[in-house]
């Protein structure tokens, strides 16, 4: 099942890199079929390049349905701010798929219970992410993985 296609901000910082066993990402839009989602990724990269830069508050907390009532993941992470967020927003909203309640970057996931997820805080950092269409339709979040294009 998965969260279909969709378009990431892929956080570079070593730190988070290190703290998450998934790719650590920023989910713009997700749930998306592949040709929406290729097209999403290629108006915001022709409208904003492709680094993108994310002000992660560093204080780790469990999310709560974040993606909808059908979502079998729990995650835990950190909440995160994007520059030009409203702008990027306003653009995914002609797209068909969905948007996330607020920025995040899921550090840890789980389908068992809230108490498996681990939580870990970290000093603010801000980090230059980088916009990536991905293909994230598997359940299993190592499984999910960036497209070339």
């Amino acid at each position: 099942m998965g969260y279909g296609y969709g378009v990431w901000l892929k956080i570079r910082d070593p730190l988070i890199n290190s703290l998450t066993k998934h790719t650590p990402h920023v989910t713009l839009m997700c749930n998306m079929n592949k040709i929406e989602a290729t097209a999403l990724y290629t108006n915001l990269k022709l409208k904003y390049g492709e680094d993108y830069r994310v002000y992660i508050n560093g204080l780790c907390q469990h999310f709560k349905d974040s993606y909808g009532d059908e979502d079998i993941l729990k995650a835990c992470g950190y909440y995160c701010e994007i520059e030009n967020f409203k702008m990027i927003n306003k653009i995914c909203l002609n797209y068909r798929g969905v948007i996330p309640d607020h920025p995040h970057i899921s550090t840890d996931y789980t389908n068992l219970h809230m108490d498996n997820l681990t939580l870990i805080s970290i000093s603010p950092l801000t980090d230059d992410s980088l916009l990536s269409l991905v293909d994230i339709n598997s359940d299993n979040p190592k499984e999910w993985k960036i497209l070339d294009f």
